[in-house]
C-alpha cells in the first residue's frame, strides 16, 4: 500500500465524521429519541456543532424531531433511511479497519531504498537526518498553534496534553541530533591509525542499517504529522471526542518513534540489529515485514500481560517514589489516565489496556506497594479515578469540588464560589491544597485567566 492509498483510506472530512458519529450513536448507544445535550455528550461534539449536523440530517430525511408531551425542546431520532445509512457506515468502517497494524507496517517500509554505493548511502543518511529534524520542528510548531486554539476554547486539559507531546518531541530531537550526519567520515577517522584494514563490506553493512532505520524513522514521523493535521481540524469543529481519539493515536505512535530511536542508538561499528543474512536482503532492497519487526516494540502476549506490566509498574512506582522522597512538593495522587500514559512510556511492550493496568495496580495495592485506586462519582455516575501512591484522606469538601470538576471539566475560582456557596478564602485554600496534592490541575492564560481542571 502506498502512502497515498493509506491516506485515502484514513482521511475523512470532519463534517462527515460528525455525521457518522451522530448516526452511529443514535443507532447504537442512545437508540431512543434524544436531546441535543445527550447527543453532544455521547459523541463529544459541541452542542452547536451537533445541532447544525442534526439540521443537515433532517433536511436529508435521516433524522426527525420528536416532541414529547409536556416538553418544550424536541428530541431527535433516526428515520428508516437514517438507520439504513448508519448500518452501511458501520459495515464500511469494519471493512476499512481490518488489520490496521499491517497497514501501518507497510507504510513504514514504503519507498525505502538502500543504495549500493557506500558514498551514496552516506549522502542519503545526511538527507534523511536533515529532513527528520525539519519535519520535527514543523510538527512542534503546528502543535503549539493548536495549544493556542485549546486556550481560546477554554480547554486547558487538551492544551496540557499537547504540551506533553511537544515535550516528548523536544527530547526526541535532542537524542536524534546527537547522531552523525556524516557517519562514513567518522567511521574512517575512527579506524585511521589502526593496522587492521577496513573492509568495504563492513562499511556497507554499517551504513545500510543506519540508512534503513533513518528512513523508517522519517516514515513514522510523516505518519504522525498526518495525524496532527486532524488535531486542529477537530478543535476548530469542537469535536472533542475525535480529538481525544487522535491524541491517543499520536501518543502511541510517538512511543513507537521513541522505540525506533533507541534502536538507532544501539547501532554502532560492528554492532548490528540485523543478522548477516538479513543485511544481505536489505542491501538487495528485499525489505519485508520480517525485517521491520526487528525495530518495533513487541506486542505483549495475553498470558504474560500482567507479569510484564507488573515488572514495569514496580520500576515506575519506585522511580516516582524516589523522586517524591527528595522533593515533597510533588503529588502522590495521579489521575488514572495520566498513570496509564506513564505506564505505556515505561513499558517496552504494546497491547495492554487501562483495564489490565487497573488489575495490576490493585494487586500492588494488596501487596502494600501503593495505597490503591480511589473513585469519585458525580450525580450522573461519571467516574474520576485516582491512583494513590501513598495514603491520603480526601475530605468531604474536596469530594464536593471534585464532583463539580467532573461536571464542569474546567472552571474558575468564581464558578466554584457560585456553585458551592463558599467564600473566596475557603476556595483559594482548597484549590491550592488540591493542586499541590495532584487532585486538580491549574492553568493560567492571558485570555482566560486562572483555570482548574481534572484529567479523566
Amino acid at each position: 500500500m502506498t502512502p497515498k492509498d493509506h491516506k485515502k483510506n484514513r482521511e475523512i472530512p470532519i463534517s462527515l465524521r460528525g455525521i457518522e458519529s451522530i448516526l452511529r450513536v443514535l443507532n447504537n448507544e442512545l437508540k431512543d429519541p434524544s436531546s441535543i445535550r445527550q447527543i453532544s455528550e455521547v459523541t463529544g461534539l459541541s452542542m452547536r456543532v451537533a445541532k447544525n449536523i442534526l439540521m443537515q440530517l433532517e433536511n436529508l430525511k435521516q433524522v426527525e424531531r420528536v416532541l414529547e408531551k409536556g416538553q418544550i425542546l424536541p428530541k431527535w431520532g433516526l428515520t428508516r433511511l437514517g438507520k439504513e445509512n448508519a448500518k452501511a457506515i458501520e459495515k464500511s468502517s469494519n471493512g476499512l479497519n481490518k488489520k490496521p497494524s499491517n497497514r501501518l507496517s507497510e507504510l513504514l517500509i514504503s519507498n525505502i531504498q538502500i543504495a549500493k554505493n557506500i558514498e551514496e548511502q552516506n549522502t542519503k543518511i545526511g538527507a534523511t537526518h536533515r529532513n527528520f529534524i525539519n519535519l520535527l520542528d514543523k510538527l512542534k510548531l503546528n502543535l503549539s498553534k493548536s495549544m493556542g486554539i485549546c486556550y481560546n476554547l477554554e480547554q486547558p486539559i487538551f492544551a496540557e496534553r499537547l504540551g506533553d507531546i511537544i515535550r516528548k518531541l523536544k527530547s526526541i530531537k535532542t537524542n536524534f541530533s546527537s547522531f552523525r550526519v556524516n557517519p562514513l567520515s567518522f567511521y574512517d577517522l575512527h579506524k585511521k591509525g589502526t593496522k587492521k584494514k577496513i573492509s568495504a563490506r563492513k562499511k556497507k553493512d554499517f551504513l545500510s542499517e543506519i540508512l534503513f532505520i533513518n528512513q523508517i524513522l522519517l516514515n513514522q514521523l510523516n505518519f504522525i504529522s498526518e495525524l496532527e493535521l486532524e488535531v486542529s481540524k477537530n478543535l476548530e469543529q469542537e469535536n472533542y471526542r475525535l480529538f481525544s481519539e487522535i491524541y491517543n493515536q499520536i501518543t502511541d505512535q510517538i512511543r513507537i518513534l521513541d522505540f525506533l530511536l533507541q534502536k538507532r542508538t544501539s547501532v554502532d561499528d560492528g554492532i548490528h540489529i540485523l543478522a548477516e543474512d538479513e543485511l544481505n536482503l536489505l542491501q538487495k532492497n528485499q525489505v519485508g515485514l520480517s525485517l521491520l519487526k526487528k525495530f518495533l516494540p513487541p506486542l505483549i502476549q495475553d498470558n504474560r500481560k500482567e507479569e510484564i506490566l507488573k515488572e514495569s509498574l514496580i520500576s515506575l512506582i519506585s522511580d516516582l517514589l524516589g523522586v517524591h522522597s527528595k522533593n515533597n512538593s510533588k503529588p502522590y495522587n495521579i489521575p488514572l489516565v495520566s498513570f496509564y500514559e506513564l505506564a505505556k512510556d515505561k513499558c517496552n511492550y504494546t497491547g495492554f489496556t487501562v483495564e489490565n493496568l487497573e488489575n495490576v495496580l490493585n494487586q500492588l495495592a494488596e501487596q502494600g506497594l501503593i495505597s490503591g485506586i480511589i473513585e469519585i462519582k458525580d450525580d450522573e455516575n461519571h467516574i474520576f479515578k485516582i491512583v494513590q501512591l501513598k495514603p491520603y484522606d480526601i475530605s468531604v469538601d474536596e469530594i464536593k469540588l471534585l464532583r463539580l470538576a467532573i461536571q464542569l471539566k474546567s472552571f474558575s475560582m468564581a464558578e466554584v464560589m457560585e456553585n458551592l456557596s463558599w467564600n473566596q478564602s475557603k476556595v483559594e485554600k482548597i484549590l491550592q491544597t488540591m493542586t499541590n496534592n495532584g487532585l486538580l490541575r491549574h492553568s493560567q492564560s492571558y485570555l482566560q485567566g486562572d483555570k482548574w481542571y481534572i484529567l479523566m
